[in-house]
């Protein structure tokens, strides 16, 4: 077996498996063996995944926990590559992606008072390729419904995302099929209109969409670990595969490892938004971070993580080809109806982009949703006490990475 020597002087393995530990943190039994509870229903031993369609009994009182103590931090796994992450200005690179987290829908939002992006630096809107979670479709022969089974209006859609100049917008969540097929279809009817390409849905057999910026071609794709159970339609397409599973050999992955590596090929760029995770956890779990680098490998520059609610570090690793990439585990709530303070707080991400080399800087603008406004107001570690909840590498300010 080859192996590869990393910057920290570790040895890596191609068998990305060998990172797993014996028992991960949802006490989930060893990897490469079957759990010792006979014939028992997947239900009552499967290791928790965190969605509906594979629910097992260790769901409920790790999310019991969660939603009524609050976000679990149980660490950094030990596989997650702490390099400082890259100290470049991203506005002097070749190319410059911005991030932000999930759009979700609060239902009784006030609209119209100019208030929710008064505060957002124009900095962001100078950017060649502007990526983020649409979490709630939009059906107009529907009424306008909140959890559990979003529908969002136009106007809605007008005034929260469109102020964000998106390029693509990740389509492939838990909630995307909350009105159906459709729906669905209508959101990507409204996307078109707007010019605004769709990632992870009726992407047809392909699976990405390759765009040319600057003269540099980009390839993007998404995937979805769950659709709240319920059943794929055969058009439009959703890709979906069971990216918390604790092994990497299951379920597909193969696929998405495939898919990556096609893409790397194609482009001088490749990103990946990955709807995946656990809700309320502060850190990923060991399987995200050896399933992140596997991807990095093999082709992946940048991966946006969405779904916990919450921000996690994000993480700078260098891929076997030499190139810097970055993993950004999850990006929080942009926008939404969640009560707890840590599911309001946010973090827009700007990476320079050079073809070749990699990820060569980071600039990280945090943000609070302040429902009172509503305004997404920046974050300022020496004066606002919410910034307890944004991990260290996504504070701006003199001194701190991505500055």
């Amino acid at each position: 077996m080859r192996r590869d020597v990393s910057p920290a002087s570790c040895e890596r393995s191609e068998d990305y498996n060998d990172l797993m530990p014996k028992e991960n943190c949802a006490g989930e039994h060893p990897v490469g063996e079957k759990p010792r509870h006979g014939r028992m229903h997947p239900f009552l031993t499967g290791p928790a995944e965190g969605s509906v369609e594979d629910f097992t009994l260790r769901d409920i009182p790790l999310y019991a926990r969660k939603f009524l103590i609050g976000p679990l931090d149980q660490g950094l796994p030990a596989a997650f590559d702490r390099t400082p992450l890259p100290a470049g200005d991203p506005q002097a690179a070749p190319l410059v992606l911005t991030f932000c987290g999930d759009l979700m829908l609060w239902r009784r939002m006030p609209l119209g008072r100019g208030l929710l992006y008064a505060q957002l630096s124009e900095v962001l809107a100078a950017s060649d390729f502007t990526l983020a979670n649409l979490e709630f479709p939009v059906h107009p022969g529907e009424p306008p419904r909140g959890f559990p089974r979003f529908n969002g209006t136009r106007t809605y859609f007008e005034e929260v995302v469109l102020p964000l100049r998106p390029h693509v917008l990740s389509v492939a969540n838990n909630h995307c099929l909350d009105q159906g097929a459709e729906g669905l279809a209508h959101t990507l009817e409204l996307l078109t209109t707007h010019g605004i390409l769709p990632l992870g849905v009726g992407c047809g057999d392909e699976g990405c969409r390759v765009m040319e910026i600057r003269g540099h071609r980009v390839a993007a794709s998404a995937c979805t670990f769950s659709t709240n159970g319920r059943p794929l339609p055969a058009a439009p397409t959703v890709q979906r595969l069971r990216l918390n599973a604790s092994e990497l050999g299951s379920s597909g992955m193969g696929t998405l490892v495939d898919t990556v590596a096609s893409m790397r090929r194609e482009a001088d760029l490749v990103v990946l938004s990955l709807h995946w995770g656990f809700e309320l956890e502060r850190t990923p779990r060991i399987n995200q971070v050896v399933l992140a680098h596997r991807l990095m490998d093999v082709g992946a520059d940048v991966i946006a993580g969405h779904h916990p609610h919450v921000l996690q570090p994000v993480e700078h690793y260098r891929a076997r080809d030499g190139r810097a990439c970055l993993c950004l585990y999850t990006l929080g709530n942009w926008t939404s109806s969640m009560l707890p303070v840590c599911t309001r707080v946010t973090a827009a991400v700007q990476i320079g982009f050079t073809p070749g080399t990699g990820c060569t800087g980071l600039r990280a603008y945090p943000f609070y949703f302040d429902r009172s406004g509503p305004a997404l107001r920046p974050l300022d570690g020496a004066r606002h006490r919410h910034t307890r909840w944004v991990p260290e590498g996504l504070m701006t300010g003199p001194g701190r990475a991505g500055s």
